[in-house]
């Protein structure tokens, strides 16, 4: 699951994490809502000034029930089929200033659903100082108010192998672009290019 503010990039995140268009941005664009703040679930938004967040929490919750109740049934498929959020990667703006009011009392009621990995949108806004400092008033943010991150397990490589341990906030950057490749049809390009 991927959760943020509108225009973070969540969009052109999913499409070149998987390198393939998913999303239609141009559906995406008419049928934009008036909001500071959403949130997406499949075919259905939800926003901050309509305080529904319980619908999302209960989405959460649902997929959970309905995958206990088929494992708990006397006669049970061998396959059951999961559909339970197990990770949300959750956008913050680029801001600088730490965590909204609203980031914080969200995160607090997901972190008991579903593991959180935090994830500063647009980081290439910030210069490599700006977005150091960011993380680390964020990670501040965070153990003020009792948020628990995703925390990888640990692996049995060598420190300067591997240390995904010491990850807490990732940032972002992504975009991706169609490009016509030999065969011409449509690739999917995620390069980054400069105008220097």
């Amino acid at each position: 699951m991927v959760v943020g503010q509108s225009g973070l990039g969540k969009s052109t995140f999913l499409n070149t994490l998987f390198m393939a268009e998913l999303l239609d941005r141009k559906h995406e664009e008419s049928s934009k809502i008036k909001s500071t703040v959403s949130i997406e679930i499949k075919t259905f938004r939800l926003t901050e000034n309509d305080v529904k967040l319980k619908v999302f929490f209960k989405y959460i919750d649902d997929r959970f029930a309905d995958y206990l109740a088929e494992e708990t049934k006397i006669d049970r498929s061998t396959r059951i089929e999961d559909k339970r959020v197990h990770l949300c990667i959750y956008f913050i703006p680029p801001t600088g200033h730490g965590l909204k009011q609203l980031d914080i009392t969200f995160m607090q009621a997901l972190q008991d659903r579903v593991n959180i990995v935090p994830v500063i949108a647009k980081a290439d806004t910030l210069t490599p100082t700006e977005l150091g400092d960011f993380k680390l008033q964020i990670m501040e943010d965070m153990r003020k108010n009792n948020i628990s991150l995703y925390k990888p397990p640990d692996f049995d490589y060598e420190q300067q192998q591997l240390d995904v341990n010491g990850w807490s906030v990732s940032s972002t950057n992504g975009r991706a672009q169609s490009k016509q490749n030999a065969g011409n049809s449509a690739q999917l390009d995620s390069s980054k290019r400069f105008p220097f």
